[in-house]
């Protein structure tokens, strides 16, 4: 019981996997988009109680998705 209490109290930001619904939480994506990404391979994720995202594999995966939208430049 007091493993899981102390894992209650860690933060997101301090988690190395994540489950959806913290993943959604931690980068303010939606649950639908997350898993859509996890479906196509986009996003890799691992079955641990759930499906579980690796936050380095979701940071780069926002990265990716924010050097996407920065390449295509609207006009000014």
């Amino acid at each position: 019981a007091a493993a899981l209490n102390k894992q209650a109290h860690i933060s997101l930001s301090e988690k190395l996997s994540l489950t959806i619904p913290d993943a959604s939480l931690f980068s303010g994506l939606t649950q639908s988009y997350i898993r859509r990404q996890i479906k196509t391979g986009s996003l890799p994720a691992f079955q641990d109680r759930g499906w579980k995202v690796r936050r380095r594999d979701l940071a780069s995966h926002i990265d990716s998705i924010d050097t996407k939208s920065k390449s295509v430049s609207a006009p000014v």
